[in-house]
């Protein structure tokens, strides 16, 4: 669920930057958003941490 929160971040950027610039235009900060540095490195924390989360439950 937290890859599918950081898709519809990317997605409502895109939304509300297409008010006010043109489709290309728009799309561009949103692929950079997920493509950026950051955002590789918070999604793998995230995979990893739900990993970890599942292997807990499991053992308890």
């Amino acid at each position: 669920h937290h890859l599918l929160s950081l898709a519809c971040a990317a997605g409502g950027l895109y939304l509300l930057l297409r008010h006010w610039l043109g489709r290309w235009q728009a799309l561009l900060p949103a692929a950079l958003l997920l493509i950026g540095a950051p955002s590789v490195h918070m999604a793998q924390q995230l995979m990893v941490g739900h990993y970890l989360d599942g292997l807990l439950f499991a053992c308890l």
